[in-house]
């Protein structure tokens, strides 16, 4: 590669996101080289290979549905896929589409600068190589940028390490025998402690935050079943374009407020039976009405309660300090059954801070543990980490870290008012808490529908105006504000990340209303961008 190794676009990140536009963009006829850090294609599916780690959506639903003959030949194993099943399927859609041509791997990008002179962003690697483009595009994932810990001492720790974020590829990881600890009870935790139990010699937990979570069947997928689904599959992938979340959740599509107590519960038996993480979509005002949420969080806390039988784990366990579903909902295959075992423990971080991790082990205030093993589960700095690591620097010089200084601000999470001719997948003000397969092929059709609309008109240079994007932004703070979502840290908020702006980084609006805007704009000639 050298100076003038020039294309029309170039992707960074080789996952769902990157792959499906090298797909639509390629086709469109448009020259693109995707940029991929790893030696592998799959964003967080290549990396997240930790036990028990799976889709906690349908598989049927976290999938791509640009394609007919890719949904109707695919034949997933399970209602809920395991990683490794996932990441196999994004490496069958690379060798059925010839993608694997258009991607250049184990190349991290170093630099992205805009040269508002010649018109290109200037690519270089952290090889030393050169690239040029009229656009970019940013893939680099929501779920990449991993989080730090908040405690001094774990470069020390001179036993086993491991994030469940980055597990090892090139080894099989054993818990026999062994004196495991973990940080972190979020979706990734729940899934990695289940597992883990089952071998560990003992497992301690270090609990922060209690999770509201409710078991979930994940029985095989014959291929009758399959079969008979698939019949119907160009209606209900319909349907579920016209969702909110873009993925079948248990509905009833109606406000509980009016409901009596008798109705709401026989809708939560109802969800209880059919078992997922429904709990957060049962009623459509339960992330806006504090009454409502309430009444549901009692509902899943006594539920939860039956499911342990020591009352002194039941008050660590159980949560009863923020509302439920404002953290990412939660399903799980007998995580709360574990904290029965003997080979298992709690440690409630708010009671028994950690001091230090040290050579041999863990310093809390009530003292020094040792172990083999560390894990930590512990999330990212999603959303906003993965861009502003690659911090990509306007023709004025500005940096997007200086841009976002305050607060991430974006025109609909894919575009940023001073930055022209780039383009953001699943941005911070996109509809990002919804099925992230279908919000990518809108976001990518978008982009590519953009590009298209400006080589006919011979425009050269698109941003938004930074009016629209405050606007944007006030629009998404306005919904999230109204919700329950800022009464609680969480990466939804930016609150997981010591020192990060707070406020809403999703679009709340729901997946449908949030794709009905991007059409409109394009439909109205991007009206609220400057173009050159």
């Amino acid at each position: 590669m050298s100076v003038n190794d020039h294309h029309d676009v170039i992707v960074v990140g080789a996952g769902f996101g990157g792959l499906y536009a090298i797909h639509r963009l390629r086709d469109q006829g448009l020259d693109i080289v995707c940029l991929e850090a790893d030696d592998d294609v799959g964003g967080v599916w290549l990396h997240n290979g930790y036990p028990g780690c799976r889709c906690d959506l349908p598989s049927v639903d976290y999938s791509y549905s640009f394609s007919d003959e890719l949904q109707r030949d695919w034949q997933w194993s399970h209602r809920f896929s395991p990683q490794a099943e996932i990441l196999s399927y994004l490496r069958h859609v690379v060798e059925r589409f010839d993608l694997r041509r258009s991607i250049r791997f184990n190349t991290r990008v170093a630099s992205v600068r805009r040269d508002d002179g010649d018109g290109l962003w200037h690519v270089e690697t952290e090889a030393g190589a050169k690239l040029t483009a009229r656009f970019v595009i940013l893939a680099s994932g929501n779920f990449s940028a991993e989080k730090q810990p908040e405690f001094p001492g774990v470069d020390d720790f001179r036993g086993e390490l491991y994030r469940t974020s980055s597990w090892p590829r090139d080894k099989a990881v054993s818990f026999a025998g062994k004196r495991v600890a973990i940080f972190g009870t979020g979706a990734s935790g729940v899934q990695a402690i289940t597992e883990i139990a089952k071998t560990a010699g003992h497992l301690t937990v270090f609990q922060r935050s209690a999770a509201y979570t409710a078991p979930t069947s994940n029985p095989p997928w014959d291929k009758a079943e399959s079969d008979r689904f698939k019949a119907g599959y160009a209606d209900y992938r319909a349907k579920m374009r016209n969702d909110a979340v873009g993925a079948y959740m248990f509905t009833t599509g109606k406000a509980a407020a009016g409901m009596t107590a008798e109705e709401r519960t026989a809708i939560l038996d109802q969800w209880w039976e059919e078992g997922d993480a429904g709990y957060a979509t049962a009623f459509i005002d339960i992330l806006f009405n504090e009454e409502v949420n309430e009444f549901v969080a009692d509902y899943v806390r006594r539920k939860m309660a039956e499911r342990i039988p020591d009352p002194s784990l039941r008050a660590k366990l159980i949560p009863t300090d923020y509302p439920i579903g404002t953290r990412r909902p939660i399903c799980d295959s007998g995580y709360l059954e574990i904290f029965s075992q003997d080979n298992v423990s709690l440690v409630d971080l708010r009671e028994t801070p950690v001091v230090r991790v040290n050579a041999s082990g863990i310093e809390t205030s009530a003292g020094r543990q040792d172990f083999d093993m560390i894990v930590l589960a512990i999330g990212f700095d999603a959303l906003t980490g993965s861009f502003t690591g690659i911090n990509p620097v306007n023709g004025g010089g500005q940096s997007l870290r200086d841009h976002w200084r305050e607060s991430p601000t974006t025109f609909m999470g894919m575009t940023v008012a001073g930055f022209p001719n780039l383009f953001l997948i699943n941005g911070p003000g996109s509809a990002a808490a919804s099925n992230v397969p279908l919000l990518i092929e809108a976001t990518v059709d978008w982009i590519g529908d953009c590009i298209a609309w400006m080589d006919r008109r011979g425009v050269s240079a698109l941003s938004p105006d930074q009016d629209a994007e405050d606007a944007w932004t006030a629009e998404v703070l306005a919904i999230g504000n109204a919700s329950l979502f800022m009464k609680v840290p969480s990466w939804f908020t930016g609150g997981n990340i010591p020192g990060k702006a707070r406020g809403i980084l999703v679009y709340m609006g729901g997946l449908n209303a949030y794709v009905a805007r991007a059409r409109e704009v394009a439909a109205q000639g991007y009206k609220e961008f400057v173009t050159g």
